[in-house]
């Protein structure tokens, strides 16, 4: 997960603006017009991003029923004001984009989303940004703490499911037959 760093002072952006005025400051995101600059998360971010986003191109691979996404991979949710996110690790399928983007930004919510708690954020920022994800349409959300080392699996009018060591947690409905070994997961970190 990203850091917010600062603000943005000034007018609010819209995400064309922003992509043209801020994106040699580093990475950022829109959140109603709000332009934050992001650190980046460090600690185990990387090593679990990376694993996931493995599982979830393994998982896709044969069917090519869509795109995983890194955490650069930005979404634009809302427009007037504009809200672009970037989650840690994305999926979108072809159902609900048709074709990736030239360039600019994914002009749609993933149908999966996955945040990684970075060390120095709060486990209730961590939920309340799947919460986020939720709102906008997204279908199955990920919420991975290493420090805990668990997931929970947030999805719309379901309860949360948390999955810790010697469980699993799935990308259902969203991608069938995807389970993902907590131990085996947390396992990139030994």
């Amino acid at each position: 997960m990203k850091i917010m760093r600062r603000r943005i002072e000034g007018a609010l952006f819209t995400a064309d603006r922003a992509e043209r005025e801020i994106k040699t400051e580093g990475d950022w995101e829109l959140w109603d017009g709000i332009a934050l600059l992001c650190d980046p998360a460090g600690g185990p971010s990387g090593p679990l991003g990376t694993e996931l986003g493995h599982r979830l191109a393994r998982a896709i691979r044969d069917t090519r029923a869509g795109w995983v996404g890194d955490a650069s991979t930005g979404y634009l949710l809302k427009r007037d004001p504009d809200t672009l996110l970037a989650p840690d690790v994305s999926f979108v399928s072809r159902e609900r984009l048709a074709k990736w983007p030239e360039r600019g930004f994914v002009p749609c919510a993933p149908d999966l989303a996955a945040e990684i708690r970075a060390p120095s954020d709060s486990w209730a920022h961590t939920i309340e940004r799947g919460g986020i994800w939720i709102a906008h349409g997204v279908r199955v959300v990920w919420l991975v703490d290493p420090q805990a080392r668990c997931v929970l699996t947030l999805r719309p009018l379901e309860e949360p499911l948390e999955a810790g060591s010697g469980e699993s947690f799935s990308a259902a409905p969203v991608i069938e037959g995807l389970e993902i070994d907590v131990d085996a997961l947390f396992g990139v970190l030994e």
